[in-house]
C-alpha cells in the first residue's frame, strides 16, 4: 500500500494530483509488515521434500512482490496476474490481488486498477486492507477525473482508525468541499482535520505539512468570503506564525492586504501587499514558487488602491501603471487604467491622463460603467489640456444619460460652452440641466452660472432678475456671498450707489470675498461724494489688512487706491499706513519702492521736510530704483524741493541742475526741475534769476497747476524788487485764466497784500469780500481780515 498526496494550489491554482514516488509513509509500512509477515510465515524451515503447492504459491508471491518492490511495476503486474490465476486459493491471494491494483496504479492503467480494487472490495469484505483498498480507490478516481467517486471514498475513510489516512482523507474531502462552494461543509471538514493533526504541526511529515499549509489557506479564505474577517485573520496569521518562508506566504500576504484594505487601513495593507510582492519574487526562480507570478498585477492593483484611497496620486499612478501595462490580460485592467488616469488627472498630467483613457476604451469588453466613467474623465482631461471642443462633444455624448455621469456630463458640457464665452448657448444648457436634475447638488450652480453668464453678456436686467432668484431658492449656498457680490457691481454699473452698498455690506467679514466687496463700497461712496465715510471705510479696511498679512491680487492695488484717495481727502495719516501696509506685504520691490516714493511726497505735503528729505536718500540709494513706476529723476527732483524748503539751497540747486544736465528725462520732471531752481532764487531772494527762470518757464508750461504757480512765485519776484504792476498783473492771470486751480486762494491773497500796500483800497475791499464768499480755507480768510485793518 502507498499513501497518496495533493497539494491543492493557493486559491485551487497550482499542482496537479500525484503519488509518493520514493520512500515509505507510515501506512506504507503497516501493510509491507502485514505482507512480510506472511511471507515469514510461508518460509519455515521443514523437512527437505517435493515442493507443496502452498510452497509453489509461496515462492511464486514472493518474485511478483520483489518485482513490486524493485518498481518494475509492469512486470510485477504480470506476475501477479499469473500467481492469481494459478493459486487463486493461496492465502497470498488477498495481498496479491491488492498488490496488482496497485502494479496497475504506478503503470497509469488507472481502470484496471479500478477493477482489480473493486474485486478485491467484493472478494474480501472483512479484510485488514480494506481502508487502504478505499483510499487506493480514491486516488484511481482521482487519477480519472472523477473527484465526486473520489469523495465518496475519502468519506469511507473520514472516521478510520489509520490515522494517516483518515487525515488525508478528511483533508480531500474538506478541499473538495470548498471546490463546490460548499463552504459549511469545507469549513467544518477542515475544522475536524485539525483536530485530527493537534498540535502537532511542527512535526508533521512532509506530505503533511503541505496538506496543513493548504487547510489554513483555504479556511482563511472560506472565513474570508464569508465575511468573517477576524476568523479569517487568525487562520493567516497561524500560517506565517509556522511558514512565514514558505512560497504560499506570498498570497496569505496578500489576502490579510485585502481584509486590512476593507477596513479602511491603507497603509498597513499597503504594507502587506508589499511583503506578498517580496515573498513572491523572492521564490520567483523556484519552481514551488513560480505559480504565484499570477499574483503580482493583482498586488501591483492593490497597491494603487492603496495609495489612490490615500490621495497619493503619484505612488498610486505608479503602481497601476505597473499593472496596466504589465498585463493585458489582467482581469481588472480597464477598471486599472481608469484609476491610473484619475491618478495621472490629479497630478495634473492631463495629456498623458486623455492618453490612458484613450487606451482604456480600446478594451474589448469593458462594462458600461467604466466605459461611461472613463468617457467622463477623458472629456476632463481634454478639457484642461484646452482641447474645449473634443471634451465638449465627449460630454455631450454622455449628457443624455439619467445617470450620475450622465448628470455630470450634462453639467460639465455647459460649464464649457461658458468657458468658451458662449453664453447664449450656456444658459441654454444650463436651463436644460435644471429642467432635467433639479434635485441635483449642482443646481445651484447651474443657477448661479446663468445669472453670472447674463452679466457677462452686459444683460443686466436679466443677470438681476436670474441672481435674485438664485438668492432666494439657494439661502445656504456657498455662491451666496457670490451672488450678493455680482447684484452689487450690478448696481455700481447702473449707478445705483445705495443699493450697491447694500447688497456688498451683506457679505461677511470672515468671507474671502469681504475686502473686494468693501473696497466696492468705498468706490460707491466716493460716486456719492460721501468723504467721511469713505475715509472711515478705508481706515477700516487698512485695519483689517494689518491683522490678515497674506498678499492677494487685489490688495496692493487696493491699497495704492486708497492712498491716493486718502491723499486727496488730506487724510495723511491714513494714507500712509496704507502706503505702509504695501511695503509689508508685497513681495514685489517695484511696488515698495513706489509706496515709499508716495510716503515722501505725503510728508513734503505735510511739510515734514526732514523725513521726506531722508526718504528719497534712501531711494536713491536702491540699485534697482528705475524698476518702480517712478524713475530717479522722479526723486531727484522730490529731493531737490525737500533741500529747498530745508533752506539747502546749494543742494537743491545742485539736484536741480543734475536733472537738467541729464539725458532722457521726461519733459514733466524738467518742468518741475526748471521749477525748483527758479524757487531756489527766489528763496534766496535773487529776484531777478528768479524773474528770469519763471518768465522762460512761464513761455514753455502748457500744465494749468503748474502755470498757476509760476505766476504766483513771479508775482512774489517782482514785488520783491517792488515791480507792483507785472505782480498784479501775474496774479490778475491767475484769476482770470487759472481760477480753477488749487493755487487760486494763496494768488488772491497775495494781490489782497499788493493792493493793501499800495494802497488800491476799492479793489482791496473788493477782493476781501470775494475772498470771504469763497470756499477758501479759514486761515486765508483770517490772513485777509488782519491784512484789512493795518
Amino acid at each position: 500500500m502507498s499513501v497518496r498526496y495533493n497539494i491543492f494550489g493557493a486559491q485551487g491554482s497550482h499542482t496537479a494530483e500525484c503519488r509518493a514516488a520514493a520512500g515509505m509513509s507510515a501506512a506504507k509500512i503497516f501493510c509491507a509488515a502485514l505482507i512480510a509477515a506472511f511471507i515469514l510465515m510461508a518460509f519455515q524451515p521443514g523437512r527437505a521434500s517435493a515442493l507443496s503447492d502452498d510452497e509453489k504459491a509461496s515462492r511464486a508471491f514472493k518474485f511478483a512482490r520483489g518485482l513490486f518492490d524493485m518498481q518494475k511495476y509492469s512486470q510485477a503486474a504480470t506476475e501477479l496476474q499469473k500467481f492469481i490465476s494459478f493459486y487463486e486459493k493461496s492465502r497470498y491471494a488477498e495481498y496479491a490481488l491488492y498488490l496488482l491494483g496497485e502494479s496497475l496504479y504506478k503503470t497509469e492503467d488507472y481502470k484496471g486498477a479500478k477493477e482489480k480494487y473493486a474485486a478485491f472490495l467484493n472478494k474480501y469484505k472483512d479484510s485488514k486492507l480494506t481502508d487502504e483498498v478505499y483510499y487506493s480507490l480514491a486516488y484511481t478516481e482521482l487519477s480519472l477525473n472523477d473527484k465526486e467517486a473520489a469523495h465518496g471514498y475519502f468519506q469511507k475513510l473520514y472516521k478510520s482508525e489509520k490515522k494517516e489516512l483518515s487525515r488525508d482523507a478528511v483533508f480531500k474531502c474538506a478541499r473538495y468541499l470548498a471546490e463546490k462552494k460548499d463552504a459549511a461543509g469545507a469549513k467544518k471538514a477542515f475544522a475536524d482535520y485539525f483536530a485530527l493533526t493537534g498540535e502537532e504541526a511542527l512535526s508533521l511529515d512532509e506530505d503533511e505539512t503541505a496538506r496543513y499549509k493548504e487547510a489554513l489557506f483555504i479556511s482563511g479564505n472560506i472565513s474570508l468570503r464569508a465575511k468573517n474577517e477576524n476568523e479569517a485573520m487568525g487562520f493567516y496569521e497561524r500560517f506565517l506564525k509556522l511558514f512565514s518562508k514558505d512560497p504560499m506566504a506570498g498570497p496569505v500576504y496578500y489576502n490579510i492586504g485585502e481584509l486590512l484594505y476593507a477596513r479602511g487601513q491603507y497603509k498597513k495593507a499597503a504594507e502587506n501587499y508589499a511583503l506578498a510582492e517580496s515573498n513572491i519574487d523572492k521564490f520567483s526562480q523556484a519552481p514551488q514558487g513560480a505559480d504565484y507570478s499570477g499574483y503580482i498585477p493583482k498586488i501591483h492593483y492593490s497597491l494603487g488602491w492603496c495609495h489612490y484611497s490615500l490621495n497619493d496620486y503619484r505612488q498610486a499612478a505608479e503602481y497601476f501603471e505597473k499593472c496596466f501595462n504589465g498585463r493585458a490580460k489582467f482581469d481588472n485592467r480597464a477598471d486599472c487604467g481608469l484609476r491610473l488616469g484619475i491618478s495621472l488627472f490629479n497630478l495634473k498630467k492631463f495629456d498623458r491622463a486623455a492618453q490612458i483613457f484613450k487606451e482604456v476604451r480600446k478594451i474589448a469588453g469593458i462594462s458600461g460603467k467604466i466605459s461611461a466613467e472613463t468617457d467622463y474623465y477623458l472629456g476632463m482631461a481634454l478639457q484642461k489640456s484646452g482641447l474645449l471642443s473634443e471634451a465638449y462633444d465627449r460630454f455631450s455624448s454622455l449628457a443624455s444619460s439619467t445617470s450620475e455621469i450622465g448628470m455630470e456630463a450634462a453639467y460639465v458640457s455647459a460649464v464649457i460652452l461658458f468657458d468658451q464665452k458662449k453664453y447664449e448657448d450656456a444658459i441654454s444648457r444650463f436651463r436644460e440641466f435644471l429642467s432635467r436634475f433639479p434635485s441635483s447638488s449642482k443646481a445651484q450652480y447651474a443657477s448661479f452660472n446663468i445669472g453670472l453668464a447674463y452679466f457677462n453678456m452686459a444683460k443686466y436686467k436679466e443677470a438681476r432678475e436670474t441672481l435674485l432668484e438664485f438668492t432666494s431658492n439657494y439661502k445656504t449656498s456657498a455662491y451666496l456671498v457670490r451672488s450678493y457680490y455680482n447684484l452689487g457691481e450690478i448696481s455700481i454699473i447702473e449707478k445705483k450707489y445705495e443699493d450697491a452698498i447694500s447688497w456688498f455690506s451683506k457679505i461677511p467679514q470672515t468671507d474671502t470675498m469681504w475686502l473686494e466687496a468693501e473696497l466696492k463700497i468705498c468706490d460707491a461712496y466716493f460716486a456719492l461724494k460721501n468723504l467721511n465715510q469713505l475715509a472711515e471705510r478705508y481706515g477700516k479696511i487698512i485695519a483689517v489688512i494689518e491683522s490678515a498679512p497674506a498678499e492677494s491680487d487685489y490688495i496692493v492695488p487696493a491699497l495704492f487706491k486708497m492712498g491716493k484717495n486718502l491723499s486727496a481727502l488730506s487724510k495723511y495719516d491714513l494714507a500712509v499706513k496704507a502706503y505702509e501696509k504695501i511695503i509689508a506685504v508685497s513681495k514685489s520691490e517695484r511696488n515698495s519702492l513706489d509706496a515709499k516714493f508716495k510716503i515722501a511726497v505725503i510728508h513734503f505735503e505735510t511739510g515734514v521736510y526732514d523725513k521726506c528729505s531722508q526718504l528719497c536718500q534712501q531711494l536713491l540709494g536702491q540699485k534697482n530704483l528705475g524698476a518702480g513706476a517712478y524713475s530717479v529723476h522722479e526723486v531727484k527732483e522730490l529731493y531737490g524741493r525737500a533741500a529747498c524748503a530745508l533752506k539747502n539751497f546749494d543742494e537743491a540747486l545742485k539736484i536741480f541742475d543734475e536733472i537738467l544736465s541729464s539725458e532722457g528725462v521726461a519733459e514733466h520732471i524738467r518742468h518741475q526741475a526748471r521749477f525748483g531752481r527758479a524757487a531756489v532764487y527766489n528763496e534766496k531772494k535773487d529776484y531777478q534769476k528768479a524773474i528770469e527762470s519763471f518768465e522762460q518757464l512761464a513761455a514753455d508750461v502748457q500744465d494749468v497747476e503748474m502755470l498757476a504757480r509760476v505766476h504766483y512765485l513771479l508775482a512774489g519776484a517782482y514785488d520783491g524788487v517792488n515791480n507792483h504792476e507785472e505782480a498784479v498783473k501775474n496774479l490778475l492771470k491767475i484769476e482770470i485764466l487759472y481760477k480753477d486751480t488749487a493755487a487760486i486762494h494763496d494768488a488772491r491773497l497775495k494781490l489782497l497784500e499788493i493792493y493793501v500796500k499800495t494802497k488800491q483800497r476799492k479793489d482791496a475791499k473788493n477782493l476781501k469780500a470775494e475772498i470771504m464768499k469763497s470756499s477758501a480755507p479759514k486761515s486765508i480768510k483770517d490772513k485777509a481780515n488782519e491784512l484789512t485793518k493795518k
